[in-house]
């Protein structure tokens, strides 16, 4: 039998624990204004967010029905002692930081 989780109870959150590197509300904030700017310019039309167990995936498309321009991952580092960010087009890795600003820079270059 299904059970119901309540999304402000305490055992909700507790209960996932495979759930190990989520973004935060100010990392969220950070790429949603990088996007709406592109989105603004006409670059990009969609987003996606993939919780997985190791990471969180924001994916930005050009178009829903194609793959993701970019991706931005957050994960835990070596031993989960602090979270690491990568910015991805395609397979290719544009940049990889423990920092988010620093790791969202290369979108913010023109290019190639």
């Amino acid at each position: 039998m299904a059970s119901v989780h309540h999304l402000n109870s305490s055992s909700f959150r507790t209960s996932s624990p495979h759930i190990t590197s989520r973004f935060e509300k100010d990392e969220l904030g950070q790429i949603l204004a990088l996007y709406s700017q592109n989105v603004a310019k006409g670059e990009w039309r969609d987003y996606a967010i993939d919780i997985l167990e190791q990471s969180s995936i924001f994916s930005i498309f050009r178009h829903s029905h194609e793959r993701p321009l970019f991706t931005v991952t957050k994960s835990l580092g070596h031993k989960s002692r602090y979270a690491e960010f990568s910015v991805h087009s395609g397979n290719k890795p544009l940049k990889k930081s423990r920092n988010l600003i620093e790791a969202l820079s290369v979108l913010h270059e023109p290019s190639d």
